[in-house]
């Protein structure tokens, strides 16, 4: 037994031995061989780096004012700048809690003038939390391209077409701007926005406008100078206008001298104002339309047609499923009812009624296609206007006039 030790003890120290040898043999061909120059730079770089990161803060030093990073830095040096690849800049918001974030694959940054350009496409994302548990909620975002960024003050602007991303909707412009110091999204011409709302079968609503403002932190978007309006069968037409959101849904919609239409097979219900107004409730459904100044509106069916105008007007809609059909109207200063009868043929046209009166309430039949009657709270007055020949014209006046309509 202590023969077999002694014999292993031996081979083992003759293996021990033989790879020192050979270690001490590599590393003296190792020392004796140059080192290899690393590769040479292109002609106009003046350096490269893998995982580059620029970082400016405020005054104080405390917060970072703006972020970018890049997998892949070059340094041009005539004219200089930097050409980046795989680029993110985080812009941050005053209270170093969210940051606007932009990607793209490529970018040049100009450290000189603290300005970053991207030709491709770039992708803007809005109000990024800080914390990664916090990003639950939907992030606002902008796709476009050829876009400069101001890393002083974070300020991008593109005048190439857009694709965004808003509270429960999306749209297109062409030309962009972004100040996130401010939370501002300037739409510059050829504005396209669809609201789809929350609910799953909401209709949406569409519009159409000149030039827009996005203002992000009232949930508002500014409409000028014109906008177009469609919401199932209603459509606006108007001047300067605001769309105010809420919990991602279209809440309210105020537009200048504006005209609409809401058209069914049986009805269509017209209406103008110097100043309109448009309420939605669930679903995105109308629900008030309020119109203030040389206010109209037009009910018409198969059997009539009834005008009126005032100087203020409220319409109340009723929801039916996905729509909104007309269930009354009340009418404030100067009011003029004017129901005509339209022909049908083998039946004897009726009068033409003109009621006159400050304020008056139609209420309308279920389904919003007939007025099933009118009333004026105070003194009134009421034209029955022969459509026929040798019918006599008659009139009435009263403190208060009730009208049922047959």
């Amino acid at each position: 037994m202590r023969a077999g030790r002694w014999i292993f003890l031996a081979a083992l120290l003759g293996v021990v031995g033989y790879l020192a040898r050979v270690y001490m043999v590599r590393r003296d061909a190792v020392q004796s061989e140059p080192a290899a120059p690393p590769p040479k730079l292109e002609r106009g770089v003046g350096g490269q780096q893998q995982d580059w990161e620029y970082t400016q803060t405020d005054a104080s030093g405390s917060r970072p004012r703006f972020r970018v990073k890049a997998k892949q830095m070059r340094q041009i040096e005539s004219p200089p700048s930097l050409d980046l690849d795989v680029v993110e800049i985080q812009l941050f918001h005053p209270d170093g809690k969210k940051f606007d974030l932009v990607k793209t694959d490529k970018a040049q940054f100009d450290e000189s003038s603290k300005s970053l350009y991207s030709e491709g496409n770039v992708e803007i994302t809005m109000a990024v939390p800080d914390d990664e548990e916090d990003r639950r909620s939907r992030l606002l975002k902008i796709h476009t391209s050829g876009a400069h960024f101001a890393a002083d003050t974070g300020v991008a602007t593109t005048d190439q077409a857009a694709s965004f991303e808003i509270e429960g909707g999306g749209g297109t412009s062409v030309g962009a701007d972004y100040d996130p110091s401010k939370r501002l999204l300037h739409l510059h011409k050829d504005v396209v926005i669809d609201w789809k709302g929350k609910a799953a079968n909401a209709k949406p609503l569409h519009v159409e406008s000149g030039e827009a403002m996005y203002i992000e932190e009232e949930s508002k978007v500014m409409l000028y100078p014109w906008a177009k309006m469609r919401h199932d069968a209603l459509n606006v037409e108007g001047g300067a206008s605001v769309v105010t959101l809420e919990n991602s849904t279209v809440k309210r919609v105020e537009s200048a001298n504006a005209k609409g239409t809401q058209v069914d097979p049986a009805r269509q219900v017209e209406f103008a104002s110097r100043q309109l107004n448009i309420g939605f409730g669930e679903k995105m459904t109308v629900n008030k339309v309020e119109g203030a100044g040389a206010s109209k509106l037009v009910s018409s069916n198969r059997t009539s047609r009834t005008t009126v105008n005032s100087d203020r007007i409220d319409l109340d809609f009723a929801p039916v499923g996905n729509q909104s059909l007309l269930r009354s109207a009340i009418t404030f200063g100067n009011s003029v009812a004017e129901a005509v009868p339209l022909p049908r043929g083998g039946v004897p046209t009726a009068d033409t009624r003109i009621l006159r009166s400050d304020s008056i309430h139609l209420v309308m039949r279920d389904g919003g296609r007939e007025i099933d009657n009118a009333d004026t709270p105070g003194p009134a007055t009421l034209d029955f206007v022969p459509n026929r020949s040798g019918q006599p014209k008659r009139y009435l006046r009263g403190d208060r006039i009730w009208v049922t309509y047959g």
